[in-house]
């Protein structure tokens, strides 16, 4: 069973036609801990949420 967070995720990234190369630069992580979580292999903390651009 997904997270639903690694599901809204990839969704709302997708939707906006945005790489996981693109969000991870945008954000300031690498593009391995976006793809984490977008697989439910963990999830960001909160001062990454709360620092994160809006797309």
């Amino acid at each position: 069973m997904e997270n639903i967070f690694a599901q809204r995720l990839r969704e709302l990234r997708r939707a906006q036609n945005v790489s996981a190369k693109d969000l991870s630069q945008r954000v300031g992580l690498k593009k391995q801990t976006v793809s984490g979580y977008e697989h439910a292999m963990g999830v960001p903390s909160f001062s990454v949420l709360f620092q994160s651009p809006t797309l």
